[in-house]
């Protein structure tokens, strides 16, 4: 809800304001926020935390539908397929990518673009053999 968003902002902004550099993971934006004005904590977030050291990852399947000033504050877009057309439209706009590379991506393909940087093409794998878990001797 926007009220446990709202929390959580504040939160993880004082704790990497005074204990700092945080990692945060905000998954489904679109849930939370709007393409309009970001909601304050939230911008707050966004617009200062960065300065602070913070590292957000921001994660959505609705960019069409999601808060522009975090979108147009990263710098970096990382972009899987998106099945509706606005998201691509969207996605496509903010990456200065051509909108068809965006259309043609397929199942664990994704278009990436670093700042001042062209758009690649990559695609997530895995690997059939398990890895071991690696230790840690302290």
């Amino acid at each position: 809800t926007g009220a446990q968003c709202g929390d959580f902002c504040r939160l993880a902004f004082s704790w990497n304001f005074h204990g700092g550099p945080v990692v945060v993971v905000a998954d489904e934006l679109a849930m939370v926020t709007t393409p309009g004005k970001a909601p304050a904590d939230w911008w707050r977030l966004v617009a200062q935390g960065m300065g602070y050291g913070m590292n957000l990852y921001a994660i959505t399947h609705r960019p069409a539908e999601s808060d522009k000033t975090c979108i147009g504050n990263a710098s970096e877009y990382v972009c899987f397929k998106l099945g509706r057309a606005a998201d691509r439209a969207a996605m496509a706009a903010e990456m200065d990518a051509p909108r068809p590379v965006l259309d043609k991506l397929k199942p664990l393909q994704y278009a990436r673009r670093a700042p001042g940087g062209s758009v690649e093409i990559g695609a997530l794998s895995f690997s059939k053999t398990p890895r071991r878990a690696s230790r840690i001797r302290v």
